[in-house]
C-alpha cells in the first residue's frame, strides 16, 4: 500500500510544475494517507515524511514565501501525530486549509479569531476536537439508580438442552462479570421467562401444556424467594458501610432492606451486606435450578410474545420491573420465533406439503415471518434475499410490534437488548438461509451450525431484527451472539458496565479535566493534588433538560448552577459558596431547594477518568418520567499543551517551562 502510494505521489509531484497545478492530486494523496491511517511514508532514502510535511515541502514551497510561512507556522503547532488526542485530525484539516487556501482557526486556546468568521477558540467548529474545547453529545439519564432488572426468555424446548447446560455455568460469569465491576453489584432483579406459550386451541404434539408458561416467570422448586418469581440481589439503604482491603464493616440491620419487603439481610463473600431473597450458599445453586426447571417446552417458541408478556404487567410477576432500573433483555434459543398473531398458525388438520400451511413443523414459523426471494416450499437450496415479513395481518405479529411496545416501556438508554439464538456471526454467509427436504418431502431450515458446535441453530430474521433496531451502530457479539459458539455474557456485563458510567463525563479517547475544577475533590475535603490555586470548583457548563424523553409529550428546560441559587431563588452571576444555597451543594432530594432543580460538581471516585468529576442534578423532588440531562463543558488540556503562550494550559498551577510536560520542548530547553 504504501508503495502504491509512494508511486502516486511522485506522479503528482512530477507532473506539477507548481503547487497551484498539482493542489488537486497532492490533496487526494493526503486525504488517501489520512483515511489508511498510514503515520508516514518511507522514502527511498529512509527519511520517513507525515502527510503535512509532503503537502508542506512539496507544495507550499512554490506559493507566495509569505503565504507558505504561515502555513508552516501553523503547521509547527500541530506536527504530532498522537492519535488518542485527535491531533491527527487537527494536523489534517490545517494542512488542508493551507492548501486550498482557506483560513483555519489553528489556535483554540489564545483568545484570537485566527481565521477571522466570528469564532475564537472553542467557539469555532474548528476547534470542535480540541483539548480544551466544549464536550458535546454528553447525557445523563435522570432518575435512575443502580440498578438493573435482567430478564431471559429462554427456551425450554428438548433440543434446546445443551444451551441450557452452558447457560448455566456462563449466568454465573455474567453475574461475577457485574459483582466484579467499578460499582459492585447492582441492585439486582432477575427473572427468567420461558418462550413457551402454547399453541392457542389446538392440541398440537411437542407442546404438552395448553398456554405455556404464559409468560410469568418460572420459580417452581427452585427455593423460597420469599413469595417472589424473581431473584433478588440489593445493598442495604441508610446504614454506614466501609470497605477496606477487600472486606467490609458496617451497621446495616434488617430494617435497612425496607425497599426490597421480600429479602433478609446477608453478608456476601466479602463481608459486604445485602438484601438478598436466598442465603449466599444458595444463590449459585437457585440460578442453576431456574435455568434447568422446565425441559419439555412446546416445540413452537414465541420468545418475542413471552418477553411482552412477562413484561406488561403480568399478574405474577409484579415488583419485577422498576421504573428507576435498568432492563436488560435477553433471548436464548435455537429455533425461529413463532410469536402467532392468529393461532390458525398451528392448525394441525394441515400437514401436507401442498396444504395452505405446510406441514405442523416449525418451517411454519420461518415461511410466514420471513419474506425471500423463493417463495415455494418445495423448492431447497439456498433462499435470498430474505428479510423479515411486515404484513400488518400476517399469521405472525411484525417485529415492529416489538420495538413500539419496549419504546414504550422505556426509553433507549434505559434498556440493553441481546440475544443468544441463531444469528449471523460478524462474517458474511453465501446464503440467507438454506432450505432442506426430508424423505418425505417435508421442508426444513438447515442448521447454521457445524457438526462440532456447541449447539445447532437455524438462522432467526425476526430475533435478530429487533435486536439490530436497538443495536444499530454494534458491531459487538455481546448484543447478537450465535448460539453455535454456546453463550457468553462478559461483553453483556462490560456494556451494562458502560450504560451505568454515564453520569461520568468522558471524552471519547482518553480522559478529562473540566476548565475551572480541574481538582473536584478539593471542594470536599479529598485534594487530588498538592497544588492551592485549582481547589475551587467553577466549572464552564450548560445543563439542559429533556422531560419525558422520546415521547410525543417532551419539552425540554434549562438548569442553573447551584452556585448561581441563593437560598431567596436564582442570583445569576453568583461566584460566592457562602451566599448560595447550601454553599452550592444541596443534597440530591431537598424540598427546601428554592428552584425546581439546579446542578454541580460533585466528587465521585467512579469518575476516575474524568478526574472524580460528576456533573449532578438537584431537585425538590422525583424528576418527570423518561428525564434525560445533555450537559456541555468546557475541559481543560490535559497536559501543558503550549510552552511559549504565557498560560496555564492544564490548570495545574504551573505555566509553560514550569511545567515539567514541557521539558523536551524546545522553548525550554536552554
Amino acid at each position: 500500500m504504501q508503495l502504491l502510494l509512494l508511486l502516486a505521489l511522485v506522479l503528482c509531484f512530477v507532473s506539477c510544475d507548481s503547487c497551484n497545478d498539482g493542489v488537486p492530486d497532492c490533496r487526494e494523496a493526503i486525504d488517501v494517507y489520512f483515511s489508511e491511517g498510514a503515520p508516514c511514508l518511507i522514502l527511498p532514502d529512509n527519511t520517513c515524511l507525515s502527510p503535512p510535511e509532503l503537502a508542506l515541502e512539496y507544495c507550499l514551497d512554490t506559493q507566495e514565501e509569505a503565504e507558505a510561512a504561515g502555513c508552516r507556522q501553523e503547521h509547527e503547532r500541530f506536527r504530532s501525530c498522537i492519535e488518542p488526542d485527535n491531533s491527527c485530525w487537527r494536523e489534517q484539516q490545517v494542512v488542508l486549509a493551507c492548501i486550498d487556501g482557506e483560513p483555519f482557526e489553528y489556535e483554540c486556546a489564545d483568545d484570537v479569531d485566527n481565521d477571522g468568521d466570528g469564532g475564537s477558540d472553542c467557539a469555532d467548529s474548528d476547534c470542535f476536537h480540541t483539548d480544551g474545547c466544549v464536550l458535546r453529545g454528553y447525557r445523563v439519564p435522570q432518575g435512575m439508580e443502580y440498578a438493573l432488572d435482567l430478564l431471559i426468555v429462554l427456551d425450554t424446548a428438548p433440543d434446546a438442552t445443551p444451551i441450557r447446560e452452558t447457560l448455566r455455568v456462563d449466568l454465573d460469569s455474567l453475574l461475577s462479570g457485574l459483582r466484579s465491576g467499578e460499582r459492585g453489584m447492582p441492585d439486582l432483579h432477575l427473572g427468567i421467562a420461558s418462550a413457551d406459550l402454547g399453541t392457542g386451541g389446538y392440541d398440537v404434539p411437542g407442546c404438552p401444556q395448553p398456554g405455556g408458561d404464559g409468560g410469568r416467570l418460572l420459580s417452581g422448586g427452585c427455593g423460597d424467594l420469599g413469595g417472589v418469581a424473581y431473584l433478588v440481589d440489593s445493598a442495604p439503604r441508610g446504614c454506614t458501610i466501609e470497605a477496606s482491603g477487600g472486606q467490609c464493616t458496617h451497621d446495616c440491620t434488617i430494617d435497612h432492606c425496607s425497599h426490597e419487603p421480600t429479602t433478609m439481610l446477608v453478608d456476601d463473600e466479602q463481608g459486604c451486606p445485602r438484601c438478598r431473597n436466598l442465603p449466599v450458599e444458595q444463590l449459585l445453586e437457585a440460578t442453576s435450578c431456574l435455568v434447568d426447571q422446565s425441559t419439555e417446552g412446546c416445540v413452537f417458541r414465541q420468545p418475542l410474545e413471552a418477553m411482552r408478556q412477562a413484561l406488561d404487567e403480568h399478574p405474577d410477576n409484579v415488583g419485577f420491573l422498576r421504573d428507576s432500573a435498568m432492563l436488560s433483555v435477553v433471548l436464548v434459543t435455537n429455533s425461529n420465533d413463532c410469536s402467532a398473531a392468529d393461532d390458525r398458525l398451528f392448525d394441525p388438520t394441515q400437514t401436507t406439503v401442498d396444504s395452505e400451511l405446510g406441514p405442523l413443523t416449525p418451517f411454519r414459523c420461518f415461511e410466514f415471518g420471513v419474506s425471500c426471494g423463493v417463495d415455494d416450499r418445495t423448492v431447497g437450496g439456498d433462499w435470498w434475499p430474505c428479510e423479515i415479513s411486515t404484513e400488518p395481518d400476517g399469521l405472525l405479529h411484525p417485529v415492529s410490534e416489538y420495538v413500539a411496545f419496549l419504546d414504550a416501556l422505556k426509553p433507549r438508554w434505559q434498556i440493553t437488548l441481546s440475544s443468544v439464538a441463531g444469528t449471523v456471526p460478524l462474517w458474511p454467509y453465501e446464503a440467507d438461509c438454506t432450505v432442506g427436504h426430508d424423505a418425505s418431502g417435508i421442508p426444513y431450515l438447515e442448521s447454521l451450525c457445524d457438526e462440532a458446535s456447541v449447539a445447532q441453530a437455524v438462522r432467526d430474521f425476526r430475533i435478530e431484527a429487533l435486536v439490530k433496531d436497538f443495536n444499530p451502530y454494534s458491531e459487538d457479539s455481546w448484543s447478537l451472539f450465535p448460539i453455535c459458539w454456546g453463550t457468553s455474557f462478559p461483553g453483556l456485563a462490560e456494556e451494562l458496565g458502560e450504560r451505568f458510567r454515564e453520569p461520568c463525563p468522558i471524552l471519547f479517547g482518553g480522559e478529562i479535566s473540566l476548565s475551572g475544577c480541574t481538582d473536584a475533590g478539593a471542594a470536599f475535603g479529598f485534594p487530588g493534588d498538592d497544588q492551592a490555586c485549582n481547589d475551587t470548583c467553577r466549572p464552564n457548563c450548560t445543563v439542559r433538560e429533556a422531560y419525558y424523553n422520546e415521547t410525543p409529550e417532551e419539552y425540554r428546560l434549562d438548569v442553573p448552577a447551584c452556585l448561581e441559587v441563593c437560598p431567596d431563588g436564582l442570583c445569576p452571576g453568583n461566584d460566592d459558596s457562602a451566599l448560595a444555597f447550601a454553599a452550592g451543594y444541596p443534597a440530591w432530594r431537598d424540598p427546601s431547594l428554592p428552584v425546581p432543580a439546579c446542578w454541580y460538581v460533585a466528587y465521585n471516585l467512579w469518575c476516575d477518568e474524568s478526574g472524580y468529576a460528576e456533573v449532578r442534578v438537584a431537585r425538590r423532588q422525583d424528576p418527570p418520567p423518561r428525564t434525560i440531562a445533555y450537559i456541555s463543558c468546557a475541559s481543560a488540556f490535559r497536559e501543558e499543551f503550549f510552552c511559549h503562550d504565557g498560560k496555564d494550559d492544564d490548570e495545574d498551577c504551573l505555566t509553560d517551562c514550569e511545567d515539567s510536560d514541557c521539558s523536551a520542548s524546545p522553548d525550554c530547553i536552554p
